[in-house]
């Protein structure tokens, strides 16, 4: 080993602290979605530009191939770790089929063999040579495998590219910053890669991939720091609207269903109702629906003039509350209708013991009333017949009925004497 300062090896050895620096930020978020994932990749690329500081100050034929033999571990680990993660991030709640993994690290994988055994058939390096004197700048010659593995990084690279921008344009705030970042993080080394591939003079014969690759930590750093990656994730529209327990529509203007979630296929029972009539699915709800007028919607034909809220019975599905929430356009204009019902069938038939409880029991107390005054009629009756002077009170003393003949014998009215002490009636002269 020759150990040398050169703009070149400092490139590197920045780029090697700010990949463990990266590594480190994503392996704290290690249980979220693409958290390990891109701590991985980071760290493949600080074994890369490791490696390639080893090469740079190696002198010898044999040691520079053995550390270029050493770096392709982590060359060829960063692009299907790198489309990983961003797909992890740009379809949020879906996961890569085993076989998509498989097939995504078929060529890394044959290129690392052929790498390590590239003595035996060139097809990675057919040939070496020395670019100055001080056998410091090692040229390689690019074999037919060198190209098929440059080809598929490319092809992947710009598949993640794709993922990115689709969620870019998907996402709201700073999910649609994080994407963008992370964009933008693809390009430093894609340029650096390319230059060394197409136009190595310019760039003295380097391969200064690696440190586009720092550049890309960098940002993804920054993207850690002021955008909160991997700590604010974005949830996939499927997700949230599959998690809804209640049937969920929703209808363009011309009262079209174009998307709906599970619990609203199960109740229509059509697996796959996009492009439906709404109005003719959903009759039912239709013909009870009714507007500010009373008209009924069956009449009018149009989502957008029923009530916003209410109830439905549906023949044999149950009952359900619907809302009816209207959907604005980017300029303001309506552009659709959210149709929500919830399932209230439980809480219906509850309701509905309890008003039939409720009428069984007033009937009782009619039934009862009625039997009370009855009764007391009797009593008066008997009372009001017999010749003898009754007067009753309470356990207060407070006179509380005198019959005809009390009042014959005193001369009270009833109205004078009820509801009076008894010791007040009579001045006190009548005894119990």
């Amino acid at each position: 080993m020759d150990w040398e300062i050169t703009p070149y090896t400092s490139g590197l050895v920045l780029t090697t602290i700010l990949s463990l620096i990266t590594a480190a930020h994503a392996w704290r978020h290690r249980r979220r979605p693409g958290g390990t994932t891109l701590a991985l990749a980071m760290l493949a690329v600080a074994e890369w530009s490791v490696s390639y500081i080893f090469e740079a100050n190696a002198v010898t034929l044999p040691l520079k191939i053995l550390w270029s033999k050493i770096a392709y571990v982590g060359t060829v680990s960063c692009v299907p770790l790198w489309f990983h993660v961003c797909f992890t991030f740009a379809e949020p709640g879906r996961r890569i089929k085993p076989a998509a993994i498989a097939a995504l690290w078929i060529i890394p994988a044959g290129t690392l063999a052929l790498a390590l055994t590239n003595e035996t058939h060139h097809l990675i390096w057919p040939s070496f040579e020395f670019a100055d004197p001080s056998h410091h700048i090692l040229i390689y010659g690019h074999g037919p495998a060198w190209w098929v593995h440059l080809v598929y990084a490319n092809l992947v690279l710009i598949a993640a590219s794709v993922l990115l921008i689709r969620a870019a344009w998907r996402f709201q705030a700073i999910y649609r910053l994080q994407s963008l970042l992370m964009l933008a993080s693809v390009t430093p080394p894609w340029i650096t890669n390319a230059l060394y591939a197409f136009a190595p003079r310019l760039i003295g014969m380097r391969d200064w991939t690696p440190v586009g690759m720092a550049v890309a930590g960098a940002l993804l750093t920054t993207s850690f720091t002021k955008l909160q990656f991997l700590d604010l994730i974005p949830v996939a529209r499927e997700q949230v609207l599959a998690s809804i327990q209640d049937p969920v529509f929703v209808v363009d203007r011309l009262g079209r269903i174009i998307d709906a979630n599970p619990a609203a296929t199960a109740l229509i029972g059509i697996a796959n109702p996009i492009g439906v009539d709404s109005l003719n699915l959903l009759a039912t709800l239709r013909d009870q629906l009714v507007d500010a007028t009373g008209r009924p919607l069956a009449d009018i034909k149009r989502w957008s003039d029923a009530r916003p809220h209410g109830e439905v019975t549906m023949q044999g599905k149950g009952t359900f509350e619907w809302h009816i929430h209207p959907l604005k356009g980017t300029a303001g204009q309506e552009s659709g209708h959210l149709i929500l019902l919830h399932d209230i069938t439980a809480r219906a038939a509850a309701e509905q013991a309890l008003r039939a409880l409720n009428r069984t029991l007033e009937e009782k107390v009619a039934d009862r009333t009625a039997a009370l005054l009855a009764e007391q009629q009797r009593r008066s009756a008997i009372l009001d017949s017999v010749s003898d002077g009754v007067l009753m009170t309470d356990c207060d003393q407070i006179v509380r009925y005198v019959n005809r003949a009390f009042s014959a014998m005193t001369g009270y009215r009833p109205q004078a004497v009820l509801g009076k002490p008894l010791a007040a009636v009579g001045g006190g002269t009548l005894s119990d």
